[in-house]
């Protein structure tokens, strides 16, 4: 994961599911782009790890709260992650169509590396790799994927959906952040979370 700026050649998630690919042993981002229609992104285990561990450095750096009293870091992101947990319960879809989206998708890429940029209290993750079709061949020519602009909640969120899903895939990835994994609030609100 390299943290420099971000290019606006990525095309724009305007909604992301996120899935697990049991044969492939890979994390599915299954991207809703503005401009580009659907583009499914396979995760590494190596790779998420690089930006789970990073993604507690990105939050501090986008919380006021924080930055005002840093004593008291582990009790406001535990506080943030209950909000943004309680209001995702809330507007969440009634069903998915991962699988579908999934079985469907023509763009087929497997993630290389992320990028991240903070923009005005904006958290960007931006994704590039390779077509899976190409895979095989010598080349080694990243294609910008896609790009997720995150306020602090949809940030919480995706970190929560992310952890989620890799502790289904049982990929015993290091213990999460102390106020996530001891939050008795918070755990059992992901476990309702596609």
């Amino acid at each position: 994961m390299t943290t420099s700026h971000v290019d606006t050649d990525y095309p724009i998630t305007k909604k992301i599911e996120i899935g697990f690919d049991e044969e492939a042993d890979r994390l599915v981002f299954v991207t809703e782009t503005v401009n580009h229609g659907i583009q499914t992104m396979v995760l590494t285990r190596r790779l998420l790890i690089v930006l789970l561990k990073n993604f507690e450095k990105l939050i501090l750096k986008v919380s006021k709260a924080i930055e005002a009293s840093p004593q008291h870091k582990n009790e406001i992101l535990e506080m943030e992650s209950i909000s943004a947990a309680e209001r995702m319960q809330q507007v969440m879809p009634e069903s998915s169509n991962f699988i579908e989206n999934y079985s469907r998708s023509i763009n087929l890429y497997l993630i290389t590396e992320i990028k991240t940029q903070i923009k005005e209290k904006i958290i960007i993750l931006a994704f590039s790799g390779r077509e899976v079709s190409d895979l095989v061949s010598n080349s080694h020519s990243k294609i910008a994927i896609s790009a997720l602009r995150l306020d602090r909640q949809d940030a919480y969120n995706l970190f929560s959906m992310i952890s989620k899903k890799a502790d289904d895939a049982g990929w015993n990835i290091s213990p999460s952040p102390a106020w996530l994994e001891k939050n008795d609030r918070v755990r059992p609100l992901l476990q309702t979370m596609n």
